[in-house]
């Protein structure tokens, strides 16, 4: 497979440098909205740099294809299981107590659904380990 280019590495550092915290006082539906912000940053980056490769320079803010980045992971070499991924970003989980964690920040950031709150703040730290995980196999490559 392929290692990122140093230059990529760097940015990949930087952006976990300056990715946000939660702080003391915050919810568990704000922390989820923060931490699912960072997963999403990095994945689109990890993307980015697999379509650079393809000749795509122009970063897309299209949603973020879930084939794609699994394409993405196995030619880093990012360690990180595809049903873990499909739990964060599967738009078709879209059923009460099983939504992608995708679907619920669409329905908190569009609309603040409580009920998209509510899930979020109760499948926090199921949701936290996932993000953590793939923090963790990002940095293992770089």
């Amino acid at each position: 497979m392929a290692e990122f280019s140093s230059q990529q590495k760097k940015a990949l550092r930087e952006l976990q440098t300056r990715t946000p915290a939660c702080a003391s006082g915050l919810g568990n539906a704000e922390c989820f909205l923060l931490n699912y912000i960072t997963f999403e940053a990095q994945a689109r980056k990890v993307w980015h740099f697999y379509q650079c490769r393809k000749n795509r320079k122009k970063e897309s803010k299209a949603g973020i294809p879930i084939d794609e980045l699994k394409k993405a992971m196995t030619h880093f070499e990012m360690q990180f299981d595809n049903a873990m991924l499909e739990l964060l970003l599967d738009s078709k989980l879209k059923s009460r107590n099983e939504k992608s964690a995708r679907n619920l920040r669409n329905g908190m950031v569009h609309q603040w659904l409580e009920d998209d709150c509510n899930e979020a703040a109760n499948r926090y730290n199921d949701f936290l380990l996932l993000f953590n995980e793939f923090d963790a196999a990002l940095k293992e490559v770089l």
